[in-house]
């Protein structure tokens, strides 16, 4: 009779991080070579990231309190975040082994080995964050190629059309209001941490307008605004300004984050920000268009129908909120997209 054996991830956020960590929740239920065993596959996460685990199928247990779960017995744990009060309880479970952050017998926040290729780019970094600034600028592996090393699988799981299933009516509704018509989803924005994430306000009109003209197959387009909380506000604000084309919907994904998976789902085409919104495509095969200046583009995965756009500045990658997207440009999207959906687009 095979064993069971416990395995914990240990993500609260960000939300797209925790989207394209549990890609590999597949591999690690199916693939893991740990003998004669059956692998229980438990995720301690943060209250507001739990609904995008909610339909995974290869996760057991989706836990956002570590008091759910302190009598476990794990065989390894999967310590991902690096904030110390995270930590800390990651430290008080009943594990064999910790890969990933944890905090030492002196009280200090360190990683193992094995995850160093990711915790040596960011905070946590034990060689400086001008170090840790650089690597990432030089980095060209992918989020999935580091962590098949550290998960030390041989595969990874994008398709997950069914993990993000919601019943709710901004489906039914985007695919009333689009009928006919091609369904492009445009997320300008990405909250107030990363303002130079953002598409330059002087674009949007531009490219808006630019995505508005596009036909596929002879099918004319309708734009979709896509953005929570203040960037809500600022799309609806968009749509009533003379430069909105007509064919423009803003949409209202607040209420659920299960209702923007759900929205990006439906699309034809995806025009983003490096966002939850991105790793949602990626993980729901729905073609895009990202564009970068803070962040990096070699993180995300090189797919037939991703295409990304990088900053030409000097500060690409450097992680400062004010860093120079000036290059991300309407123009530049427009190529990508018609390189993407292919010559049958016309402008």
């Amino acid at each position: 009779m095979p064993i069971q054996k416990n395995i914990l991830i240990v993500k609260y956020g960000a939300l797209g991080d925790v989207v394209r960590t549990s890609f590999f929740a597949k591999p690690l239920r199916t693939l893991k070579p740990l003998g004669d065993s059956h692998v229980r596959l438990y995720w301690l996460t943060a209250p507001q990231s739990a609904p995008l685990l909610r339909f995974n199928p290869y996760i057991d247990v989706i836990a956002t309190d570590p008091n759910e779960i302190k009598d476990i017995q794990f065989e390894e744990i999967y310590s991902l975040d690096d904030e110390a009060d995270i930590l800390v309880n990651v430290g008080k479970f009943n594990s064999q082994k910790i890969v990933g952050a944890s905090i030492s017998s002196e009280g200090l926040k360190e990683y193992c080995d094995r995850s160093a290729p990711w915790f040596d780019m960011g905070l946590l970094s034990r060689h400086g964050k001008e170090y840790a600034d650089n690597l990432k600028r030089l980095n060209k592996r992918s989020h999935s190629e580091i962590f098949k090393d550290i998960f030390q699988v041989d595969q990874v799981d994008f398709n997950f059309y069914n993990s993000f299933y919601l019943n709710n009516k901004i489906y039914d509704l985007i695919q009333r209001i689009s009928e006919g018509k091609v369904a492009i989803g445009l997320n300008a924005f990405a909250g107030k941490r990363w303002p130079a994430k953002a598409l330059p306000d002087e674009e949007l009109p531009k490219l808006a307008q630019k995505l508005s003209r596009l036909t596929f197959n002879g099918q004319p387009s309708h734009i979709f605004l896509i953005g929570s909380g203040q960037d809500l506000y600022r799309n609806q604000d968009f749509i009533k300004s003379d430069a909105a084309p007509e064919n423009i919907t803003a949409l209202n994904t607040d209420s659920n984050i299960l209702e923007l998976a759900a929205a990006v789902r439906s699309l034809k085409l995806l025009v983003t920000t490096d966002s939850l919104c991105l790793h949602l495509a990626v993980g729901q095969q729905v073609p895009t268009v990202a564009f970068f200046a803070p962040t990096s583009a070699a993180e995300i995965e090189n797919l037939s129908n991703i295409r990304k756009i990088m900053s030409l500045s000097d500060d690409y990658c450097n992680y400062k909120p004010n860093s120079d997207n000036s290059t991300i440009t309407s123009e530049r999207i427009i190529f990508e997209v018609s390189q993407l959906l292919g010559s049958s687009i016309d402008a």
